[in-house]
């Protein structure tokens, strides 16, 4: 059974070779349908490992698959998927313990705002992954205080807008400012992200530091 058990060493990204086997991996035909993408399962774990409480790997490593079977040909095949799941979970979850959050190198926003509405785009897969995250995970977020409440809402907003344009568009005619232009939000979103992944992820840890202690 995988289990979300921490060992003493520090963890480290799992080497590029292996993450190219588990993209590969992940998007043959032979997986189940909306199963996540590498850079969507960056984002998700994202969201995973920042929760206000410490979820179980047997419970959200369905979701990876959508909740279906993932078509493993061999004993081997699983260990070794499911090995280089697990690093990237460990590595993600001590980055937020260290307060040393960031974007991975391959989920990189484009320069030019409106290419990381496309389809193909990391980052927008990224978005993608920690939104299915998020929304996975909300009762975990109910009944924070008002203040806590506001500053997650803003944070989710910031690090979802790109996970699709339909998306970003309704949040522009929700809450942008007076005549300030679809353009210009998604500017400032960009430029908000990194402090928005710090703030998500530095409110999840205090809140699970608390919860743990209860």
């Amino acid at each position: 059974m995988v289990s979300n058990k921490k060992l003493s060493h520090k963890f480290k990204m799992p080497l590029d070779e292996s993450l190219k086997r588990l993209s590969a991996f992940l998007i043959q035909n032979r997986r189940p349908e909306q199963t996540l993408r590498l850079p969507q399962l960056q984002g998700f774990l994202f969201a995973v490992s920042g929760a206000p409480y410490e979820i179980e790997a047997e419970d959200w490593l369905p979701v990876i698959f959508n909740e279906q079977e993932p078509a493993f040909q061999s004993d081997d095949e699983a260990d070794a998927v499911l090995e280089v799941v697990m690093a990237l979970y460990n590595y993600l979850d001590q980055q937020i313990e260290e307060r040393k959050v960031a974007l991975p190198d391959n989920c990189l926003p484009a320069e030019a705002w409106e290419d990381n509405f496309a389809k193909s785009s990391p980052f927008r897969l990224w978005c993608s992954g920690f939104l299915i995250g998020h929304g996975w995970l909300d009762e975990c977020w109910e009944g924070l205080e008002e203040a806590l409440d506001e500053e997650i809402g803003s944070a989710m907003m910031v690090m979802s807008f790109y996970a699709e344009r339909e998306l970003a568009v309704d949040f522009h005619a929700d809450y942008a400012e007076p005549d300030e232009s679809f353009e210009v939000m998604a500017e400032a979103m960009l430029a908000e992200f990194d402090e928005a992944m710090v703030r998500y992820a530095d409110i999840g840890a205090m809140l699970r530091s608390d919860n743990e202690q209860e």
